[in-house]
């Protein structure tokens, strides 16, 4: 009798896994788009700011004090900058990454994202791509607005350690989940989960400093053909959907 296929939870962080983001994650893309725009600019203060913030959190400088500078610069700024950022930034997650997506949820697979990042820009970004019906759960941080412009930001998924919350709220079997992550503020969530695994869409970055083992994809797709692996090692993966 043929054994029962049992789907996995897959836990994705956003920025440089789901989005590339070489050279600019989604953030700083919303924050260079106040210092770029035609339109109402950042001001003086803000423009050095910026500048600055961007600069240190691409160097992994920053921490979790990153978010506390991101929403000072961004309050005032018209929510409709979100539309046209995400809108841009959608345009960069492929028809290739779209597809193998969809093929993971297809499957039967449980998707879900715990990020240090922008909820409003995850979620906006996810719909014009038109896979945000792919996921279950999305959490991260979410900007507030009153007005129509940005007036500061709740802070829910600041440290490393804060992307475990969740998880631990749906009382999850790590043995059953799979988290896939690209640096630092992943490690708690890898160290975790039964199947860790590191994306580096450049083959350039080089391991996080830990003793962690991990699997490597360079892409989504990648994560499909691990997925087949590990399903033929251990005789249990994923029941497919009923298309409907």
């Amino acid at each position: 009798m043929r054994k029962r296929l049992i789907p996995f939870t897959i836990i994705w962080d956003f920025d440089g896994t789901l989005l590339p983001s070489d050279p600019y994650d989604s953030e700083h893309t919303l924050l260079l788009s106040g210092l770029q725009a035609s339109g109402r600019k950042f001001s003086p203060p803000k423009r050095i700011v910026a500048n600055a913030i961007i600069f240190m959190d691409r160097r992994k400088w920053m921490g979790p004090a990153f978010k506390k500078y991101y929403a000072w610069v961004l309050s005032g700024t018209p929510l409709s900058r979100i539309e046209e950022v995400s809108k841009r930034l959608a345009r960069k997650i492929g028809d290739v990454d779209r597809a193998a997506l969809r093929s993971l949820f297809n499957a039967g697979h449980s998707m879900m994202i715990i990020s240090c990042g922008t909820m409003n820009l995850i979620e906006r970004i996810l719909e014009i791509a038109g896979i945000k019906s792919c996921f279950v759960r999305i959490e991260g941080n979410r900007l507030l607005s009153a007005d129509g412009r940005i007036t500061g930001i709740e802070r829910r998924i600041i440290h490393p350690a804060d992307k475990l919350k969740p998880v631990k709220e749906q009382c999850l079997d790590s043995d059953r989940v799979i988290a896939v992550g690209d640096g630092y503020t992943d490690l708690p969530l890898l160290a975790w989960a039964g199947v860790p695994v590191l994306m580096d869409r450049s083959r350039r970055k080089g391991k996080p400093r830990t003793s962690g083992c991990y699997h490597d994809i360079g892409s989504i797709p990648e994560l499909v053909g691990l997925i087949d692996r590990l399903s033929a090692k251990t005789g249990v993966g994923p029941s497919r959907r009923r298309e409907k």
